[in-house]
């Protein structure tokens, strides 16, 4: 690094030291675990996007409660999750499956803390809180 000048030297080191800095440091996306969602949960908000100009928010009722055998209990008509069929979470997903283990229905996991969840299909939002 003879040919180099002292200031493209230090911006060198200063670039892969904030590159590898970012890798160690940066933020982690969180892995989301099936222990995260069982319990039930209260369906609080049903929202989505009618046309370009024209969204919406209503309140919803019910609540889904989520076994750990996988299994769901459903009392809301909101929310298309038929009581019987089982559960589970892949990647970001949660997922319906019959009694075959055949998945029929995906929903996209927006947020999951521990007292809410939101949750979306078809451009529809499902927030949940979590029922104590």
């Amino acid at each position: 690094m003879h040919f180099l000048t002292f200031s493209v030297r230090t911006l060198l080191i200063l670039g892969i030291t904030s590159t590898l800095c970012s890798f160690r440091f940066g933020e982690k996306t969180p892995v989301l675990t099936a222990q995260m969602i069982q319990g039930k949960w209260e369906c609080s908000t049903k929202s989505g996007q009618l046309n370009d100009i024209t969204s919406y928010q209503l309140r919803c009722g019910g609540d889904v409660v989520f076994h750990p055998n996988h299994s769901v209990e459903s009392a809301t008509s909101d929310v298309f999750m038929p009581s019987g069929s089982n559960w589970a979470v892949e990647e970001n997903q949660l997922v319906l499956l019959d009694s075959k283990g055949t998945k029929f229905v995906a929903f996209e996991i927006k947020k999951l803390e521990a007292n809410e969840l939101i949750i979306s299909r078809k451009g529809v939002d499902y927030g949940f809180e979590k029922a104590h």
